[in-house]
């Protein structure tokens, strides 16, 4: 390659018709804009989009493009035999003084191409262009040479040298490795920016978020280093508008303060989106103001914010458009704000809540249930084995009714809370079948401070009642609360007949009561069972996120920890814990077949499960005990597992046998149980569940 100093020749050379005038001078950046900051600070003129010009545009029709910055190309998009002719083309408009109220940078030909760049620089510098973008850069000593020639030119003509300033087109894989160098060499830097079409040519590889990630990374990392801008690569498809108001807050999102643009209708919203929103403008001004009055670490909507914060927070301000007419002063209204769940002020033992949700469900919740959480009972799937047991038709499992008794509460009850602690006593009462219309209720039984004070624990029975008035499913839900008031502590409140009748009254002929009056029980699958064995459950399951969020919004469940990804985030969001017991339970069925019937003792949830976890199980046989001449009864107590390869992360590993214990443990006492004696469960164990399920005998 050659140098600028084999090139001198072509510092005298003669110049182009029309040759620029030096004097004159650009009012709009040298008088208006404040001074340059230094190289440690931001930018004082944001560049948010610089707009390519069409070739050959001339000063009308350039007059109506409303563009802040402008990008006069005489490198890449001109052919060799045309390059005099477009330095001719941008004289000629810089001698209309077209550029005096705008923005110009010209991106050069760079030192591939050594004697084009050379003319460039030495026939359309002038007071009038604020950039030059530097094409095809390899290493700082590129930069260097620029440098010293531009100077030379500046001299020449008159203009104060380093006035015009760089920026740093990265579009090798060399530049991308040495940017930080690169970004150093010159106090003429005020922006760098990346080109992924020659990038990616010399790279091999195809435009991608995963081939261009750590390239724009080291891009956006090497310019903010150094306090200047960082430019994105262009949008190429000018025709996909909304294509590129994506690119372009991608962009932003990944630190990116402009784009490049190449067409006149990307400006605008360029512009727009680079800039601050104006809810960025008001928070950024709240940081501020909240700094204003305390030091060091502050609290801003109940984050804190340090000074990382208050940088940012000044930055924006910066970055915002000046408004040429303050906002006329309007009338405003504030917006109420719904509250769900318990309200603790006024909750007292005895108080019972109807569930506003009534739900009929038909055949289309069976098919959706027994998909994600499929059953190997024939009792749930076979019509004919139902009826042979005495019951109308198939059974709606057990977990889709535990599930509706929890879900349809979490709205008047269970929005507020704050941890889904445990079940006790969940059993089904009357039979469940298609067509029924359900209902829930809530009574609180007890509510006490924790012994911290800092929280609370409330005990509460829900149960499902039929469209009949029948009590179809009961269970006891321990849930932690906020502190309760000490005048809601001891508060007593006075029960409607009607209801204490549904909480109080004798559970009628229902499900189990049928099978155990069948007195020729139907053939079928039949696993065998041995008191005191650890069963290693094959299936492992997911709960995927739109799986999660299906469920959650089918079973009417509120809570906005399931599903609020604004408010929490994608990462942020937990699987129901019924949903967890119901799929735990669905992963150790085939080991139990057939179940009949069963009843929930008592569940206790250790760790959180993610939507997209997968769930596993492992249960031991504590009793198998006949209950009748058909039947039996086999109590089970099942772990259910998050994120764990059972059969082959278990086989063989010896497990502490009090991970089985039926005694209720604290979620801290099972942690520490894994964490010394068995290092593969560690914060593993979603929820400890002892059954008891009924079977036909063999």
């Amino acid at each position: 390659m050659r140098t600028f100093a084999d090139l001198e020749h072509f510092r005298n050379a003669a110049p182009l018709t029309g040759h620029l005038d030096p004097t004159r001078s650009n009012q709009r950046w040298l008088e208006a804009a404040p001074p340059p900051e230094p190289a440690s600070e931001h930018l004082a003129t944001p560049l948010k989009s610089l707009l390519f010009l069409r070739s050959g545009l001339d000063a009308s029709k350039l007059a109506e493009i409303d563009a802040s910055w402008c990008i006069a190309d005489l490198e890449d998009s001109v052919p060799e035999d045309r390059k005099a002719s477009m330095r001719q083309w941008l004289i000629s408009l810089l001698e209309q003084g077209c550029f005096c109220d705008r923005g110009l940078v010209i991106r050069v030909n760079g030192l591939d191409h050594p004697e084009e760049a050379v003319k460039d620089l030495h026939h359309c510098l002038h007071r009038d262009v604020n950039m030059l973008v530097l094409p095809m850069l390899e290493s700082a000593a590129d930069v260097r040479r620029f440098d010293q020639l531009v100077s030379s030119e500046e001299i020449r003509m008159g203009i104060e040298p380093g006035s015009i300033d760089f920026l740093c087109l990265l579009e090798r894989p060399a530049a991308i490795l040495a940017a930080s160098e690169i970004v150093a060499a010159s106090s003429r830097i005020k922006a760098v920016g990346f080109g992924h079409a020659d990038f990616l040519a010399e790279l091999g590889g195809i435009a991608s978020d995963d081939t261009l990630g750590a390239a724009r990374s080291a891009v956006v990392m090497a310019a903010r280093a150094r306090g200047v801008a960082a430019i994105a690569s262009p949008f190429l498809d000018f025709s996909d508008k909304r294509g590129f108001q994506r690119e372009c807050q991608k962009m932003k999102d990944l630190g990116f303060m402009g784009i490049f643009t190449i067409h006149p209708d990307q400006d605008r919203p360029a512009r727009e989106i680079f800039a601050p929103s104006a809810q960025e403008e008001r928070e950024a001004r709240e940081v501020i103001e909240e700094f204003e009055k305390e030091s060091g670490i502050v609290v801003h909507k109940g984050r804190m914010a340090g000074p990382p914060m208050l940088a940012g927070a000044k930055e924006t301000l910066r970055r915002v458009e000046p408004r040429l007419t303050p906002p006329e002063p309007i009338a405003v209204i504030e917006g109420r704000i719904p509250r769900y769940g318990l309200d603790l002020s006024n909750a007292a033992t005895g108080q019972v809540m109807e569930c506003p949700v009534e739900i009929t469900v038909d055949e289309g919740w069976r098919t959706l249930w027994q998909a994600s959480f499929p059953s190997t009972s024939r009792i749930h799937s076979s019509a004919e084995y139902a009826r042979a047991w005495g019951l109308d038709d198939t059974a709606l499992p057990f977990g889709m009714l535990l599930n509706l008794t929890l879900c349809l509460a979490v709205e008047p009850f269970s929005e507020s809370c704050r941890l889904h602690l445990g079940l006790e006593d969940a059993r089904q009462e009357a039979c469940a079948r298609i067509g029924d219309t359900f209902r829930g209720y809530v009574r609180i039984e007890s509510m006490a401070n924790t012994s911290r004070n800092d929280a609370s624990v409330i005990r509460t029975t829900h149960i499902l009642v039929n469209q009949n008035g029948e009590r179809v499913f009961s269970l006891i839900k321990d849930s932690y609360y906020d502190r309760i008031p000490e005048s809601a502590a001891k508060r007593k409140s006075r029960s409607f007949e009607q209801e204490a009748d549904l909480f109080d009254a004798a559970p009628s002929w229902g499900h189990r009561e049928y099978i155990e009056a069948c007195l020729r029980p139907p053939e079928g699958p039949h696993a065998s069972l041995t008191e005191g064995e650890v069963i290693l459950h094959p299936s492992v399951r997911p709960i995927g996120i739109s799986e999660n969020l299906l469920l959650t919004t089918l079973f009417r469940n509120t809570h906005p920890l399931h599903f609020d990804t604004m408010h929490f985030g994608a990462d942020g969001l937990i699987v129901c814990g019924g949903f967890v017991q119901a799929l735990a339970q669905a992963c150790s069925e085939r080991e139990f077949r057939p179940i009949l019937d069963e009843r929930l003792e008592r569940s206790h949830h250790i760790n959180p499960v993610a939507p997209g976890e997968r769930i596993g199980a492992i249960s031991r046989v504590l009793e198998v005990r006949a209950v009748s001449k058909q039947l039996e009864e086999v109590r089970v107590h099942t772990l259910g597992l998050r994120e764990v390869d059972v059969i082959r992360e278990l086989g063989g590993q010896p497990l502490p046998a009090e991970l089985f214990n039926p005694a209720a443990s604290k979620p801290s006492e099972i942690q520490q149980l894994c964490r010394e004696y068995c290092p593969p469960l560690e914060n593993k164990i979603a929820l400890r569940a002892l059954r008891t399920l009924l079977r036909p005998r063999r």
